[in-house]
């Protein structure tokens, strides 16, 4: 139940610093005062709301909406066999509590023990690659699925899409991490992908359970997870301004190895020469 509490100070729009002590420091009694509209006590001892907080605390009518709301969500989520874990849960996936702006809360639709796996790779390029790439690509999946890799990738269209199916057709496991609500695939097409994903053993992840308006920074958003969720990321091919270069340059931050396929792609090329990455040369590269 003190997971549940916490989820719904969360759904109610309590500061993420807030939401830390109060999970790291508080029993359920506790969380139930405040649920109640008792948090001056608390306040007073522990100093941890900011006044937005406290103008939150202090709705009631907000914490009843967000309990009812989280009621229906936990029902949902038993029926649809989705999980959430919060970060300080032991099993929120190890490398991405690691990153300087982890998601407090993720969402999860299959296997969680994939994502804590020191053998995941993260593989993301272009939406639109050449042959070539392809060809390199799927001797690359099928070389990471031979050596027990997960994939790790974002479901759109181009490469994301081709690593998980390789990955599929090579009898591995793979996680999409996407930038929808874990209720809802993006693009749509790829919802029986998501579900052969699921069925074949892997995950998807979403931070959202309510709609992001998948504006860019959904997106953005998602690629660090992408990028943070696994030690390494592998990058086929991408032009200077696309998002895939997002990807490398949160990866670049969270200090994780980076690996490209070698081609002419204007950003394969500048990450090159930004010394941040080294072209994959075999799954040695990796181990």
């Amino acid at each position: 139940m003190r997971k549940e509490y916490i989820f719904i100070l969360y759904d109610l729009g309590l500061s993420l610093p807030a939401l830390s002590k109060l999970y790291q420091h508080s029993d359920e009694g506790l969380l139930i005062s405040l649920l109640n509209g008792n948090y001056l006590d608390v306040h007073m001892n522990y100093s941890i709301f900011s006044e937005r907080d406290i103008d939150l605390l202090s709705q009631k009518i907000k914490i009843e909406n967000a309990k009812d709301n989280v009621k229906r969500l936990l029902e949902r989520f038993y029926n649809e066999s989705i999980n959430y874990y919060i970060y300080y849960d032991e099993e929120y996936p190890k490398h991405l509590k690691c990153v300087s702006d982890p998601p407090f809360i993720i969402f999860v639709r299959g296997d969680i023990k994939l994502a804590n796996s020191e053998r995941l790779v993260s593989v993301v390029g272009s939406r639109k690659i050449s042959l070539d790439t392809q060809l390199q690509t799927n001797k690359l999946v099928k070389e990471l699925v031979g050596n027990n890799f997960t994939t790790v990738s974002g479901l759109a269209f181009g490469t994301d899409i081709l690593v998980h199916r390789e990955t599929i057709r090579q009898k591995g496991k793979t996680i999409a991490v996407i930038p929808s609500t874990i209720f809802e695939i993006q693009p749509k097409t790829h919802r029986k992908d998501a579900e052969i994903i699921i069925g074949s053993g892997g995950a998807i992840i979403s931070e959202y359970y309510k709609d992001p308006n998948l504006n860019r920074f959904a997106y953005i958003h998602r690629n660090r997870i992408i990028s943070g969720i696994s030690p390494c990321l592998l990058i086929t091919e991408c032009t200077e301004k696309s998002g895939t270069m997002h990807t490398a340059r949160f990866a670049y931050k969270q200090m994780r190895k980076i690996f490209c396929l070698k081609n002419d792609s204007s950003g394969v090329q500048k990450i090159i020469d930004s010394n941040s990455a080294i072209f994959y040369n075999g799954i040695n590269n990796l181990l």
